[in-house]
């Protein structure tokens, strides 16, 4: 009986360690089980790994139609714009709106790689103008400095350079006519010559010699020619090469018609209009049946002239005119005639101007413009083409650039240096002739040359600018885009490390910014999907990738916040980012110079009027600027700590553009009639608009944050209360133990004493 008290000792011992070790240890393990729990339930619900994921609808946008994401805009209106381009006065603003527009974001061709860890997506955005949130309407007028003018002087370095590269839409007609309708043109000017010299001159001559009577001999020949009947039976049978086929079948009246020279269009009639009509039927520009009235034919019968008139000319004109200029395409021969005028007499081409609506014979080819650039080698004019043919006018506005300061540039395009600048002559007379007025008459009825008076709907979304569209016509000067997506990212889902979730591998696949700033940058931070890292300390630095400075964003953590019922850490911007750094050629203090990433346009980024840039420039330079605090003007982003979710965003950005100082854009007046702004104050930053991405979770979103974890802490919380209960009932079950068992073990010993 004794073993049993001592079993009941040492079991009671047990459990008095094991109810300690849930009293005393069970609150020592509450943060470790409390952070296990969370991430493990925040975990299956925010990691979006495949397109079963409980939060992948949100995820792919759908939390913005429940949680309204407003984009909203305030236009700085200039006052003065005379008086400022007149260097009079610095500009002085007055801020229009807010103009708001709500956003509506999708994630878009979406696919799921390396079993689940990565997302690959691009984002589709849309904005709808929300007036009832809008003090004003997109029709309002406002008046500022032009960022497509600018821009354009910018990269031109100078008015005169920049109207200079704005020929290319005249170069691109001329070349239209030079490459398609010129070849077809020149071998119908050849056929009226060719047909009197081999078929009327020779086989008519020919049969004449066998029938003695002209009459009849041109009888035979249209009667041969229009039913293909039999060869001639005398004289050289060669002369019907490309001729004899399927018999046309046409009246003899049309037939005689189509090859009497004193009648308009016919075979033998040279004039221009006549063989440029026959050269766009080849070309199938000018439909067929533009003959059936003129010679009293069916439409298959013109079909079938049209035929035999191309077959002839292919056969017959065409293989002699690419041996004697040594060409292997006729797409040649309009190289060869703008460049050399040597195809066409002298004078003869400009008859062609009617035809094309030709005002000038600056458009008739080089040697027309600049007659000691004639005699060229062939090789040389093909190279001046190709230049000529560069669809981006911002690559021939190089060119003109360095031509028009060294001639020996030209080499880099194969260009010899005299050829070089017969180029650069061209280019500067077609200016001349056509964008200078052009663009002269387009600015004093628009009004919008260096300052642009256009409606908030234009700047934001709808711009149209006459001088960019003919120096890149695919360029922009709308301030945003609607409905667009761009290539895509790719981003770590947080399968795998939950603190990585919504971290860039690839930000519009990209790894790395490459040739755009000083060095090579890598992509590293959070997207701006609103998710960063979970279980936030109040030292973590937050960084995101910004789409709109294009580097890493760096935040810290300034002081906690309420949202809706949520604590959140508030995240500001660091001031680093506005300091200069040579990184981003960056040199204004308080700005973020965005240039390279906006077509070289001077565009800077600032907080809300200006507020980081020095007061010299705030205060002496502009007039209209107020700015106050960061909380007002900057960037705030509030995080929830634990999950890493963003619970409210205002995200603020100014665009500016910078009117750079000591430039000499209206300097070399190669025009006469612009003069531009010279007295206009340089150095000046010019604001365009003020922006605000904001959002705030509604009280349905905030709930469910709240019940998540709620949820995730209810677990660890339940193990505690069990703990703490069950450990000391334990404990008291074994110190019942202990007792029973010594007692029962002090019986048994003493009766063996009293037995002994």
């Amino acid at each position: 009986m004794s073993n049993k008290y001592k079993v009941s000792v040492g079991c009671g011992g047990v459990w008095i360690l094991i109810g300690l070790f849930f009293a005393i240890g069970g609150p020592l393990l509450d943060e470790t089980v409390s952070n296990y729990g969370i991430e493990k339930a925040l975990k299956d619900y925010l990691v979006v790994d495949s397109f079963d994921a409980p939060f992948y609808n949100d995820w792919a946008g759908g939390i913005e139609e429940t949680n309204p994401y407003y984009e909203i805009y305030y236009m700085w209106n200039l006052t003065n714009a005379q008086d400022v381009g007149a260097g009079k006065d610095i500009p002085r603003y007055v801020q229009r709106g807010p103009y708001t527009y709500q956003r509506h974001r999708r994630n878009v061709n979406v696919s799921f790689l390396d079993d689940g860890n990565l997302a690959r997506y691009s984002v589709l955005r849309d904005y709808i103008f929300m007036p009832d949130r809008s003090n004003g309407t997109i029709e309002d007028i406002i008046v500022n400095i032009n960022p497509a003018y600018v821009g354009i002087m910018s990269q031109a370095g100078g008015l005169q350079a920049g109207i200079t590269a704005a020929i290319s839409p005249y170069l691109t007609r001329f070349i239209t006519f030079f490459e398609k309708d010129f070849p077809r043109v020149y071998l119908a000017y050849l056929v009226p010559n060719t047909l009197q010299d081999v078929l009327v001159d020779g086989l008519i001559a020919s049969i004449e010699d066998v029938l003695h009577d002209a009459d009849a001999s041109w009888d035979y020949f249209i009667k041969q020619w229009n039913e293909a009947t039999s060869l001639p039976t005398t004289g050289n049978a060669t002369l019907w090469r490309g001729f004899y086929g399927s018999a046309l079948g046409l009246p003899l009246s049309a037939a005689n018609s189509l090859w009497n020279q004193t009648i308009t269009n016919s075979f033998l009639d040279s004039s221009a209009n006549s063989t440029w009509n026959w050269g766009q039927m080849m070309n199938g520009n000018l439909d067929a049946g533009y003959l059936v009235d003129l010679f009293n034919i069916t439409h298959d019968q013109a079909r079938t002239v049209v035929s035999w008139y191309t077959n002839f000319t292919n056969e017959l004109i065409t293989p002699g005119v690419l041996s004697s200029n040594q060409i292997n395409s006729t797409k040649a021969l309009g190289y060869i005639q703008w460049g050399l005028a040597s195809l066409l007499p002298a004078g003869v081409v400009d008859h062609y101007g009617t035809q094309l609506n030709l005002e000038n014979p600056i458009e008739l080819g080089l040697v027309s413009a600049v007659p000691d650039c004639s005699n060229m080698p062939a090789d040389q004019v093909f190279s001046l083409f190709n230049i000529y043919r560069i669809q981006d006018p911002l690559v021939l506005q190089a060119y003109l650039l360095a031509a028009s300061v060294n001639d020996s540039n030209g080499g880099a395009w194969g260009l010899s240096p005299h050829l070089s600048q017969c180029f650069y002559s061209y280019a500067v007379l077609v200016g001349a002739g056509f964008a200078e007025p052009d663009l002269e008459q387009i600015w004093q009825e628009e009004g919008n040359d260096m300052f642009a008076t256009r409606t908030v709907d234009q700047w934001l979304w709808r711009c149209s600018d006459a001088w960019l569209d003919m120096v890149s016509p695919t360029s922009s000067c709308s301030l945003q885009f609607n409905h667009t997506y761009y290539a895509p990212h790719t981003v770590k889902t947080g399968k795998d490390d939950f603190s990585q979730i919504g971290l860039y591998v690839k930000w519009r696949n990209q790894s790395e910014i490459v040739g755009v700033w000083k060095n090579t940058l890598p992509v590293t931070g959070y997207t701006e999907s609103g998710q960063f890292k979970p279980f936030l300390g109040n030292a973590d630095v937050m960084t995101s990738f910004d789409p709109d400075m294009v580097r890493p964003t760096p935040m810290n953590h300034v002081y906690n916040v309420s949202i809706n019922g949520i604590n959140a850490y508030r995240y500001q911007i660091n001031s680093a980012l506005y300091a200069p750094n040579p990184l981003f050629y960056q040199t204004l203090t308080g700005t973020m110079n965005v240039t390279a990433v906006n077509q070289d346009v001077p565009i800077l980024l600032s907080a809300w009027d200006l507020l980081h840039v020095p007061a010299y420039i705030t205060d002496g330079m502009l007039a209209g600027m107020n700015a106050t605090t960061e909380e007002e003007c900057g960037t705030n982003i509030d995080i929830e700590p634990t999950t890493g979710m963003v619970v409210q965003a205002m995200k603020r950005l100014q665009v500016n553009l910078y009117f750079p100082p000591n430039n000499s854009w209206f300097d070399n007046q190669l025009y006469p009639t612009p003069v531009g702004y010279p007295n206009m104050k340089t150095g000046v930053i010019f604001p365009l608009v003020k922006v605000e991405e904001f959002v705030t979770l509604g009280d349905v979103t905030a709930g469910m944050i709240k019940g998540k974890l709620s949820q995730a802490a209810n677990l660890p919380e339940q193990i505690l209360l069990a703990t703490v209960i069950t450990g000391p009932i334990l404990v008291i079950i074994g110190i019942f133990l202990i007792v029973f068992g010594y007692r029962g073990i002090r019986k048994t010993q003493a009766g063996y004493e009293n037995i002994n």
